[in-house]
């Protein structure tokens, strides 16, 4: 009975919780959670191809996110590897279970000669072993643009493609999004996105079209209005009920002030159950440190004459260190939706996050985000000499020091206490390290 009552009681706060705001800031723990929820709602995001970029010079890389679930009392991790040129190679989660930290999932990078990411590969641990279950692939054109996204599943040891995105621009800005789905072995026509900026570049209108028995049918549009270049108001529209409805009816409507170009508040109105007149529902408000990190984010829901606290954010920050110093940053803030505005664009970050913690009505989360120091990494200053030559690397000191060969995630692979020392390596980026000091390596 206890279990009946708790089911339903959650049912019920999710339903309540969808219906006072739709697009709540959604939390995603690791990659693969961000990944399925996209793949069911395409288009949502207008630049598309920044997942992925990192610092060229950094003194430090995302190592970690360590968090605890409070409502379900679950305890997990991400682990992050990366590749020789800085990349991110792997994101592994795990769970506390019998407290002992238990591989859960993995997600695998790979990229192609410009950098820009080519495939997700993402595995569970069953019986002990990896199982590959879902694969994303992207594709680019000859000006170095996204041209296609491909969802697929793993099914009876093969891949069967479930869902497609292609990108057409103009201008060398997006101008439709088209959505496929898998039927019966072929790439059917499900939905697509128009796409309308005004001199600016701006997006200003974006039309939702669905495919219904043959035939395209437009089913949303959404408006965009700008002052003094900041995103002023963003509202949609919704066909009316019905195949053939000509009429349109508001839907939804964000309203966004700044100070010195921060966001400050977004206000959200939309229409009730049965299509009432659209009104106030919610407010977000933001609040930021000296240095433009946003420290604290505060959702309410507007009860006819009250407000009341929903959802609350709290970051804490390392301002000795700034985040365009780290490599990993700008995938790690993608990943935490909660740094974005409605187009999915990352709000700024200028220092290392370190810790966050939220509290809303479905979930409560804190996580702790550790780094690797790479500041002590001093290149061509070791008081020894380092030749490559054919994949193989040679030291030779004046006298015996301690020798040792790291490689791109911080694993040791080889050391020794001598004044000459010899290894062979893989290509890949490397830190050989002479007593105190250590310099980078490239193996071609």
């Amino acid at each position: 009975m206890k279990k009946l009552i708790f089911t339903t009681l959650m049912i019920c706060v999710a339903f309540s919780a969808t219906a006072q705001h739709r697009r709540m800031p959604k939390y995603f723990r690791n990659t693969s959670e961000r990944r399925h929820y996209e793949a069911r709602r395409p288009g949502r995001s207008v630049n598309q191809n920044t997942d992925f970029r990192f610092a060229a010079d950094f003194d430090a890389r995302l190592d970690s996110v360590i968090g605890a679930n409070d409502f379900d009392w679950t305890q997990w991790k991400n682990i992050y590897t990366y590749n020789e040129n800085g990349q991110w190679a792997s994101e592994t989660t795990y769970e506390l279970r019998d407290n002992a930290w238990l591989p859960t999932e993995r997600c695998e990078f790979a990229y192609n000669e410009n950098g820009n990411p080519v495939q997700e590969l993402y595995s569970r641990l069953v019986d002990g072993e990896w199982s590959q279950y879902y694969k994303v692939e992207t594709f680019y054109n000859t000006d170095n643009q996204m041209d296609s996204i491909v969802y697929s599943n793993w099914n009876d040891d093969v891949w069967v493609g479930a869902s497609k995105n292609e990108y057409t621009y103009s201008d060398g800005l997006l101008s439709l999004l088209m959505a496929y789905r898998n039927s019966d072995g072929a790439w059917t026509e499900s939905s697509k996105y128009e796409y309308t900026y005004n001199g600016e570049n701006q997006l200003v209108f974006r039309l939702y079209s669905t495919i219904r028995n043959g035939s395209w049918r437009e089913s949303s549009r959404d408006t965009l209005c700008y002052e003094n270049g900041m995103l002023a108001t963003f509202s949609e529209q919704v066909r009316s009920m019905g195949w053939g409805g000509s009429s349109w009816r508001d839907s939804y409507r964000y309203e966004y002030a700044y100070d010195n170009g921060l966001l400050t508040s977004e206000t959200y109105y939309s229409t009730g159950m049965g299509g009432t007149p659209i009104s106030l529902k919610n407010k977000s408000e933001y609040d930021y440190d000296s240095n433009g990190n946003l420290t604290a984010k505060t959702t309410s829901i507007f009860n006819e004459t009250d407000w009341t606290v929903r959802d609350e954010y709290k970051n804490t920050f390392d301002l000795q260190h700034q985040a365009d110093k780290m490599m990993g940053a700008e995938a790690l803030w993608r990943n935490f939706t909660y740094y974005q505005n409605v187009l999915g664009e990352a709000m700024p970050i200028h220092n290392r996050l370190l810790s966050s913690y939220i509290i809303s009505t479905s979930l409560d989360t804190h996580f702790q985000i550790f780094y690797s120091d790479m500041a002590s990494v001093a290149e061509n200053q070791v008081d020894a000499e380092i030749r490559v030559v054919e994949g193989m690397v040679s030291v030779v000191t004046e006298k015996p020091a301690d020798i040792a060969v790291y490689d791109v995630s911080g694993r040791m692979i080889a050391q020794k206490h001598d004044d000459n020392f010899t290894i062979n390596l893989k290509s890949g980026l490397y830190l050989v390290k002479v007593g105190e000091k250590a310099s980078k390596v490239v193996i071609k």
